[in-house]
């Protein structure tokens, strides 16, 4: 199977990766004529160079394909119709998602977090306007709680997942962002510590979290992206 790269998905240490190619150049629309494969990572002319984030982990990578062979059986669907792949993959990801488990954890957290940080020879939880952070963090964790569920039933009616799943990755993935943004706030200049530093708040949980949750609007579409799906499949707006 041969064709031009488009789009590349994959796990430091996974044995396979996903590959969108365009097999047929000619196709009338620009979402046609792409094939969605998945790859044996170690097929001969394979690469990998691993990407240091923020965080300094490195859990994505670039990846070089030099003359690699992917054989028929591989790919997923019907040949130049990949990109129909491509957006039920991406539905499934974001409308099956349950975020609000590990943000209902966080915010318990957080909660604890205030109450033993200092402010003003009080705990940081006292002060009236970190309570009122708190209070609004504890409702929007529950409504992502119910959007996950609403999601969750539609595609147990329907049987696959609709665009309101944007909804639900939108909301979650600025709502942690806002999360760790008002536990930097509670810590202050201690917010910055990172792991290894006895100075560290929660061995550096607070920092790190803070520094990978940037990318949370970024992976599986960003937040411009599920704000023109939301837009014109779910509110029926024209395109701009």
């Amino acid at each position: 199977m041969t064709g031009q790269k488009i789009w590349t998905s994959f796990a430091q240490y996974a044995d396979w990766c996903i590959l969108v190619v365009r097999t047929n150049p000619n196709a009338a629309r620009k979402h046609d004529g792409m094939s969605f494969l998945l790859v044996d990572m170690r097929s001969p002319g394979i690469t990998i160079r691993p990407l240091v984030e923020i965080t300094g982990e490195a859990w994505f990578n670039e990846v070089f394909f030099d003359e690699v062979r992917v054989p028929r059986t591989e790919v997923v669907g019907q040949i130049n119709r990949g990109w129909d792949v491509v957006l039920t993959t991406l539905a499934h990801e974001r409308g099956g998602a349950a975020p609000h488990a590990r943000l209902r954890r966080e915010l318990h957290a957080l909660f604890a977090l205030a109450q033993r940080t200092a402010r003003r020879d009080a705990p940081a939880a006292r002060d009236p306007g970190v309570r009122q952070q708190l209070a609004q963090l504890a409702i929007e964790v529950q409504l992502a709680r119910l959007t996950a569920y609403r999601n969750v039933t539609k595609m147990q009616r329907t049987g696959r997942p609709g665009p309101e799943g944007s909804i639900l990755k939108l909301f979650w993935s600025e709502l942690e962002q806002r999360l760790m943004d008002t536990a930097c706030a509670v810590l202050g200049p201690h917010a910055n510590v990172v792991r290894g530093d006895p100075r560290a708040a929660a061995h550096g949980f607070w920092a790190r979290e803070l520094l990978w949750t940037r990318s949370a609007t970024i992976y599986a579409g960003t937040s411009e992206v599920q704000r023109n799906i939301i837009a014109q499949r779910v509110l029926g707006l024209p395109r701009g």
